[in-house]
């Protein structure tokens, strides 16, 4: 997880991922948008390392909804030419954050 939120990593990310998939809800954000976003409640970044390069990552939304916490994998993906990331998009369903939720939720697309 990244400690600290990061607007241009995110940026970046969004893009290299989201790209192929045509994810164009963000693409006119500046960095003061992506830190506005970033910096509210409940935000995390969960990034993919693989030999020290960013290989895929997911932002996840956290909502307390009182007795527990909804998760919502808001965007998910791997980078182009990483192992797995050819075809449709796979996701595990137990998010890396899971502090007493009830279950993840997620939103995907296809082409």
């Amino acid at each position: 997880m990244l400690t600290e939120p990061d607007p241009a990593f995110n940026s970046k990310m969004y893009a290299t991922v989201g790209g192929p998939w045509q994810w164009t809800v963000r693409e006119a954000w500046t960095l003061q948008d992506w830190g506005r976003w970033l910096r509210q409640p409940g935000r995390e970044t969960w990034v993919l390392w693989l030999e020290g390069q960013a290989a895929g990552y997911a932002e996840l939304d956290a909502e307390d909804a009182g007795h527990h916490t909804d998760v919502e994998i808001a965007y998910f993906g791997l980078a182009p030419g990483t192992p797995g990331a050819a075809g449709e998009p796979t996701c595990s369903p137990r998010s890396p954050s899971t502090r007493g939720t009830s279950a993840p939720a997620g939103r995907t697309c296809r082409r």
